[in-house]
């Protein structure tokens, strides 16, 4: 599995595009997208997105995305990325 970003830092305001895949690619496959922020007690979160491709303008700071692939009731698998949101000006 793979999941890439357009860029590694955002500014303020800037959608986020990450794209996910699997290889070899198959029909049917169900995502599941998360995000945390860098505060150690920050928590996993839960994000409605279920394509493969996420695209959201969140707050700054960094943040790291989280993409699982299911298929058939199997994990095919999870990787994490993170990206850095800063403020304008």
């Amino acid at each position: 599995m793979k999941l890439t970003s357009d860029k590694a830092s955002y500014t303020h305001g800037e959608e986020v595009k990450l794209t996910a895949t699997v290889d070899p690619p198959r029909d049917g496959v169900t995502w599941t997208w998360q995000r945390k922020g860098s505060d150690p007690s920050a928590v996993w979160e839960t994000l409605t997105e279920q394509a493969n491709e996420l695209t959201e303008t969140p707050e700054s700071g960094t943040w790291t995305y989280r993409a699982t692939a299911n298929h058939g009731g199997n994990e095919l698998g999870s990787k994490e990325i993170e990206v850095t949101m800063t403020s304008a000006g």
